[in-house]
Order: structure tokens, then C-alpha cells, then sequence
């Protein structure tokens, strides 16, 4: 009913991978009531629709847990290898799941796919879910939070020991608690869109530096490929405005017949890229996860890994807190999570504003640096080895 209060012990603020995947966690491990809040109203499933996404092993092993991946796996395409070259210069590098002892360094999944398994693993669990709902405020209590919903059948008040910010890069709990973030000033846009080859192929990644821009190649299985462009706002534009016929003339130019011939391109999209992070990563009772927390270049497909690298140190310390008969929201736990994920955090945005610093760069210097490094991946064991494992989040 309206206007009426309700007690829970986890409130998750957005129900996107990232809240589905903590809730679900929290649910299996532990005895707490959760309650998972979102703004939009539930769309119809679409197969194999919406962005396509790069999940680490680690994150894997992850869905595992959750009891998901057995639904999404016969969806998935799994990644043994990923080339990454640049046009003009002879420094190649591959990366194989081989060479670190695992069986796949990742594998792609559409957005729609994977929203749909963790959907459905949560409807089958006592996961409390309130949608359309759209948080409108923030109380802090003696004892905890109350969160202020606007629903459908009107106003609604929850009480819980933990509020969750699951709520992405525009994130409405960030907001209401005044917590300021830090963007980095970024001149980049990405191009996305699907290409149909006239042959399968390996289920190879390849990464490609031009003079027209970062060319990605993702494996979706058969002889789709996920191929993401990211580039100047300049050339990101001049990619779109091309017809179907010269874009693939310009793709299979800068990129090459590695996949053999391109003989088709879905629609393409274009979004601006940013890098941004929250100054904090707590308040009393309150917590950020995924984009409401930071947001980074897709060069290294690392986001959402790191956020699932997030969501299980979390579930961690709250379930050894419970095994302990200890209160799981204090600002002692939450002060331990944040110093345990701002390395990895801190680590992996500088790693990927690095990447995007030396490879969109023009410069006659930073070109020598590719090249040196290309290189130096390829013949240094000990590096290869350290990235193929840092890509695989292992």
C-alpha cells in the first residue's frame, strides 16, 4: 500500500547487471532480506539485442556462483585469443588463454542476454523487486536509511541497513547525497555496430590501431562480430556519415582480411566516452557500485568486470560479518571495502586512460612508444603473461 513503511536489510538502487548480480549474491549467501529497486518498467526480452559485452573469466566464474551461467552459456561466444596490431608498423602482439592455463580468456554475451539470465535467476529467489519505482529521496536514521519511492500506486517509504547504488554513470543516489565526482576531460566517441562476414571464423578478438581510429573486432559467434570503433569526435563522425558500401571499404582497409570479406554492417551508434569516478565510495549505511561508482574507456573492456571484481568483495566481507554475529553496515566495513577495491580500481582506470593516451595519440613519439611496446608484449614472457591474466580478471 502507499504512504505505508516498509523494513529491509539491503536496498539496491538499480536493477541492471550490476544490482541483479549483488542481489543475487547476497541472496544465496547470506539470510538477509534484499530488496531491488528500478526506475524503468520491464521491457519485452529481445535475443541476442543491445550492446555486446566482454566478460572476463573471472566474471564468469562469478555467473557460475550466481547459477546464471548455465543459462546464458549455449548464448555466449567464448574468446581463446586476442590480436592486437597496429596498421603501418610491425609490432603484433596475441594474447592466448592457452599460455595462462585457462579455457577461454572470455567470453561475449549480448546486454539483452545477460540481463534476461540474471532476471531470471532473481524472479526465482526471494529477491523482493519493486519496478517502475523511482527513488526521490534520501533520510538518513539513527539505525540506518529510509529511501523515498515514487510508484505507481504513489508515494512509498523503505527502511534498510544498507542502501546499494546500483543506479549508473547518472546515478540518483550519488545525486541526492551531494557525493561529487571527477571526469576526466575526454575528446573521444565510440562507434558501434555489428558486421557479417562471408565466412565464420576463430573465436579471436583482435584490436587494431589507425590513423582513423581504435578498431575493435569482438566474436558474437558464426560470422557475426561485434565492431566497435573509438576515435576523435572528428573521426568518429566521419565513420558514421560513410554509406554501408564505403564503410565496409574503409573497415576491411584499415583493419584487413584477417576475417576474410566483410559483407555487411547493422545499424551504427555513437555515444560520447568518459572516464569519471566518485570521490567516495560510501557514506553512512550507504554504497556505490558499477557506474554509479566509476566509468571508464571500453579500450581494455575492463567496467563491468571490475564492478563484478566489486560486487564480490563485497558480498565477502558482509557474509563473514554475519558468520562473526556482526553488524554488516558500519562505516568499518564499508571503510574496509573501499580500501580493499580502490587498488584495483584506481589500478585499472589508469591502465585504461594509459591505453587510450598512447593509442589514440597522433604523435610521432607515442608512436615509437607502440610500437616498443607491441613488441615488448610479444617478447617478454613474464608482461604477456601479466596481461592475458589482468584481461582475464584472474
Amino acid at each position: 500500500m502507499p504512504n505505508e513503511k516498509r523494513k529491509i536489510d539491503v536496498l539496491i538502487i538499480g536493477a541492471g547487471p550490476v544490482g541483479l548480480a549483488l542481489a543475487i549474491a547476497l541472496s544465496k549467501s547470506t539470510p538477509l532480506n534484499i530488496g531491488l529497486v528500478e526506475a524503468n518498467e520491464k521491457k519485452p526480452y529481445k535475443a541476442g539485442q543491445g550492446k555486446a559485452l566482454a566478460l572476463s573469466y573471472g566474471s564468469i566464474q562469478l555467473l557460475e556462483k550466481l547459477s546464471v551461467w548455465e543459462r546464458l552459456q549455449p548464448l555466449s561466444t567464448e574468446i581463446n585469443e586476442v590480436h592486437v596490431s597496429e596498421k603501418g608498423r610491425f609490432g603484433i602482439t596475441k594474447l592466448t588463454a592457452k599460455e595462462i592455463d585457462l579455457p577461454a580468456l572470455g567470453y561475449m554475451v549480448s546486454q539483452s542476454d545477460l540481463s534476461h539470465a540474471l532476471e531470471e535467476e532473481a524472479g526465482s529467489s526471494r529477491i523482493q523487486i519493486l519496478q517502475p519505482a523511482k527513488l526521490s529521496g534520501i533520510k538518513h536514521l539513527e539505525q540506518g536509511v529510509e529511501a523515498q519511492l515514487e510508484t505507481a500506486l504513489g508515494q512509498q517509504a523503505i527502511e534498510c541497513q544498507l542502501l546499494v547504488a546500483a543506479d549508473g554513470v547518472d546515478s540518483a543516489v550519488r545525486s541526492l547525497l551531494k557525493i561529487p565526482v571527477v571526469e576526466k576531460p575526454s575528446e573521444m566517441s565510440a562507434l558501434v555496430t555489428r558486421v557479417h562476414l562471408k565466412k565464420a571464423h576463430a573465436k579471436t578478438s583482435y584490436q587494431r590501431f589507425t590513423p582513423r581510429g581504435i578498431i575493435a573486432m569482438l566474436p558474437l559467434g558464426n560470422s557475426r562480430y561485434a565492431n566497435i570503433i573509438s576515435g576523435t569526435h572528428s573521426q568518429v563522425h566521419a565513420w558514421n556519415k560513410l554509406s554501408e558500401e564505403h564503410y565496409i571499404d574503409q573497415l576491411q582497409d584499415d583493419f584487413g582480411y584477417r576475417l576474410g570479406k566483410i559483407v555487411g554492417v547493422d545499424k551504427r551508434m555513437v555515444f560520447p566516452l568518459r572516464q569519471l569516478h566518485s570521490t567516495a565510495l560510501y557514506q553512512k549505511k550507504v554504497i556505490l557500485l558499477g557506474h554509479a561508482a566509476h566509468v571508464m574507456h571500453p579500450v581494455a573492456a575492463q567496467g563491468l568486470n571490475l564492478s563484478f571484481r566489486d560486487i564480490e568483495d563485497l558480498e565477502r566481507l558482509i557474509e563473514e560479518a554475519l558468520e562473526q554475529r556482526k553488524p554488516f553496515a558500519t562505516n568499518e566495513l564499508l571503510s574496509e571495502y573501499a580500501s580493499m577495491r580502490s587498488r584495483d580500481q584506481k589500478a585499472t582506470m589508469k591502465f585504461t586512460h594509459i591505453l587510450e593516451t598512447i593509442f589514440s595519440s597522433q604523435s610521432p613519439s607515442l608512436g615509437k612508444v607502440r610500437k616498443a611496446g607491441l613488441l615488448g608484449i610479444e617478447f617478454i614472457p613474464g608482461l604477456k603473461k601479466f596481461l592475458s591474466k589482468r584481461g582475464a580478471g584472474v
